[in-house]
């Protein structure tokens, strides 16, 4: 039984250089798909307190939506897989990820920064969301398609089994 989309956020808290203030773009991202209906969001953050405000602030918007928080980092391999794991384990499936943890360097030009600097901040923008993709798009590979979102197997395998003429060997009267 489909019981509609599932969604999962991570984020990291992301600073202004100039200013110091929060940037909420994962906050904003999952109360956006809960106004734009999705009931069950998945979510996680390094920060506790902000993840916590971010479930309430979802919650008090749309109370009948199910709302997974874990604190965790998502640089690390096991916590991902984990998480991952939890959000099918607690809502069946997962139909749609937004990864856009990110953090900021110390504001050094390269020549400064150090190596644990470049290291940490990669570990989380590019390795961190690297996990989250591979973890979701394993679980995704093991359901089955939502039925509203195109889901007829046997629809999507003819859609892919089409071909195409590349285009310098089609003539006028190939091309659709």
């Amino acid at each position: 039984m489909q019981r509609g989309p599932v969604s999962t956020f991570n984020r990291h808290d992301i600073y202004e250089q100039d200013t110091n203030n929060k940037i909420g773009i994962g906050a904003a991202v999952a109360k956006a798909f809960a106004d734009a209906g999705c009931p069950r969001i998945a979510i996680t953050d390094l920060n506790k307190k902000l993840l916590q405000d971010t479930k309430k602030a979802i919650l008090e918007s749309h109370p009948k939506a199910e709302v997974l928080a874990a604190t965790g980092d998502i640089s690390s391999e096991n916590f991902v897989d984990s998480f991952i794991a939890d959000v099918v384990r607690s809502f069946g499936r997962l139909d749609y990820c937004v990864n856009c943890a990110g953090i900021l360097g110390n504001s050094q030009s390269s020549t400064e920064t150090s190596a644990d600097d470049f290291d940490r901040i990669n570990n989380v923008n590019y390795r961190g969301c690297w996990f989250s993709s591979r973890a979701e798009l394993r679980a995704m590979l093991r359901q089955e398609p939502f039925a509203s979102h195109g889901g007829e197997k046997s629809q999507s395998k003819r859609k892919h089994r089409q071909y195409r003429k590349p285009a310098s060997s089609r003539r006028p009267s190939d091309c659709t």
